[in-house]
């Protein structure tokens, strides 16, 4: 289906993007202010499903005016802005909408909201378990079997759950939508945190440290489901079938003790169709239905989704119960986990410079998926919503240690943990003292891994114009953890190979000196007029930035400070306007070697 992902805010083009990247034939649309109805005008005509990142309310009014008929208006669904729900609008079984919720939930993690008969009256939920590299074939066999075994169908079924860790599998996907099912993703904490109703799976907790797969994924996908029968083994594949509780048992509702009802009160009546209703006028549409090219993205995300498939494990051919998939995470350490360990996982996140407009999708589904939240207490107040309902814990300053073995003790005893850190957790961040408090054993229990986040070398730069577009360092002067003669040396180091410097934590209130040390070293080795950028809070609402020279700099050491960041140009760079550019050589190369190919 050619789909539109159109979203209205900041943090919904950060969900769009994602949206985009992942659905097939998906473009993203990002209308300027006061134009959103023209651009939904347009869409409505020529894409067969649209996501609106945003309120429910705000969809409505514009497609209300577009609406025709079922059987002719594309699929129309609305996912809020923080990722927790997304509706089925408009065209939810003729047009596609309730799969397009399906398939925006299994991207996003979203819970699908549709309301139709046709869907309503689908109770079955499916359980899947499966080994890396399964084919199409060997998933839908399976899934086939399964269901006959109980005198069903695919027609019957809702849906399909999985681990998250499975995004990866073509094979399963495939096979989901050969048969029509749509395929939801579940992250390890909601499986852990699923107590009873299934038998336990000793493989999934030996290779996944997971009390199962394919059972507890069937009861997570449903409401107030309960598993048909035991698990179904047929090769490489795991399927569980569950039914949803019918809410309205064929014996009528029970009114509660206490409670009489009115003696003339008859069944329950069903939906009736309201009366004295006419249709509205047929609207006329534009003719004209050529997209403005201000209002236009490219028409495919090409980018390689979230989640890949580990890779390096092998199952031995014997294996029989769950037919459990890859070890999971990005492990250094290897090997296999203890058995009857419950698995935790620890995901050290870069949250960027602290403006939701700089949290990438990866780092915002880490902290939404954690049960543990661990931060400088700083950091964690620029989460705001995504703490919502979460377990945190926060220090001051100068105690990092205690914020990493706090994460590592959590996640050895099974929990999904977030150690947060800001710009870029393994830039100056504390992915590295999390990885110093693992122990091997940790390594092989524990699903470790890094999600980026974007640097204060890079969202400073970016508000100075390009001054790290050729070579350059970065150097902290903060001497807390380095000897200030080892920073010395790499200042020097910097200045006399002409590199750009970033320098970070440049003056505190205890340390003035050293940002004057360093100015002295690149004044004798580039001269006064160098470009120099200085910004503050980087992408928080005090954000703010200069433009100055390198002897001018000593004006604005009122203005420098731990939340400051110095980009001291080399003898190549200049000012243009209010920014700062480095030449990467591209002109003088084509000047010089016209048929040289460059990055």
């Amino acid at each position: 289906m050619k789909t539109a992902v159109v979203a209205v805010t900041d943090a919904g083009a950060a969900w769009g993007g994602l949206i985009a990247r992942e659905l097939p034939e998906a473009s993203f649309f990002r209308p300027p202010p006061g134009q959103l109805p023209e651009l939904t005008s347009l869409l409505f005509q020529e894409y067969g499903g649209i996501v609106f990142v945003s309120a429910v309310g705000i969809a409505l009014r514009m497609i209300a005016p577009l609406i025709r008929s079922k059987h002719q208006d594309p699929a129309v669904v609305a996912m809020d802005d923080a990722g927790r729900v997304v509706v089925s609008l408009l065209s939810g079984h003729e047009g596609g909408a309730n799969r397009l919720a399906f398939e925006v939930a299994a991207v996003t993690g979203a819970e699908p909201v549709v309301t139709t008969a046709t869907e309503a009256n689908k109770t079955l939920v499916l359980g899947i378990g499966c080994r890396r590299g399964v084919s199409p074939e060997e998933v839908e066999t399976a899934i086939r079997a399964a269901l006959a075994d109980h005198g069903a169908d695919p027609a019957e079924v809702r849906a399909a759950g999985t681990t998250e860790r499975k995004r990866g599998e073509a094979g399963l996907r495939e096979a989901c939508r050969r048969l029509g099912i749509p395929l939801l993703f579940f992250p390890d904490w909601k499986i852990r945190r699923l107590r009873g109703g299934f038998r336990p799976s000793r493989a999934a907790r030996r290779r996944l440290g997971l009390p199962g797969v394919s059972e507890p994924c069937a009861l997570l996908g449903g409401r107030d489901a309960r598993l048909l029968g035991p698990r179904r083994v047929l090769g490489p594949v795991t399927v569980a079938l569950a039914r949803e509780a019918d809410p309205f048992p064929p014996e009528g509702i029970t009114p509660p003790a206490g409670v009489t009802a009115p003696a003339d009160l008859g069944p329950l009546p069903g939906p009736a169709a309201p009366t004295g209703f006419s249709p509205a006028a047929a609207f006329t549409l534009p003719t004209d239905s050529t997209l403005p090219s201000d209002l236009t993205s490219p028409a495919n995300i090409t980018s390689p989704p979230d989640f890949s498939p580990p890779s390096g494990l092998t199952f031995p051919p014997e294996t029989v119960g769950e037919a459990a998939g890859a070890a999971p995470g990005t492990q250094s350490g290897g090997g296999q986990p203890s058995p009857g360990a419950p698995r935790g996982r620890l995901t050290v996140v870069g949250i960027g410079p602290g403006s939701s407009d700089y949290l990438a999708p990866r780092a915002r589904r880490a902290i939404r998926e954690a049960e543990l939240v661990v931060g400088y207490h700083r950091y964690l107040s620029l989460l705001g919503g995504l703490l919502e309902g979460k377990e945190t814990f926060s220090t001051g300053m100068r105690r990092e240690e205690e914020r990493a073995e706090k994460a590592v003790t959590a996640a050895r005893d099974g929990k999904t943990v977030a150690l947060v850190s800001s710009g870029d957790a393994g830039v100056y961040g504390l992915a590295g003292l999390a990885l110093e408090t693992l122990t091997d054993a940790d390594l092989r229990d524990i699903d470790f891994q890094v999600v980026p986040g974007i640097t204060a070398a890079s969202s400073c730069a970016a508000l100075l114009g390009a001054p790290l577009s050729n070579d350059f360092a970065v150097v902290s002067l903060s001497d807390l953890l380095t000897p200030r003669e080892t920073i010395q040396d790499r200042v020097r180091a910097a200045a006399a190979a002409d590199l750009v410097l970033v320098l970070y934590n440049p003056r505190s209130t205890r340390r003035r000196d050293l940002l004057e040390w360093t100015r002295d070293r690149l004044l004798e080795a580039r001269g006064a007029s160098v470009p120099v950028g200085l910004v503050r809070a980087a992408g928080r609402p005090e954000e703010r930035a200069w433009v100055t020279t390198l002897g001018e700099l000593p004006e604005l050491y009122g203005e420098i400070d731990m939340s400051a960041t110095v980009i001291v140009g080399n003898s190549r760079s200049r000012r243009k306007g209010p920014f700062i550019v480095t030449p990467r050589g591209y002109r003088g190369r084509l000047t010089s070697h016209p048929h040289s190919a460059y990055p």
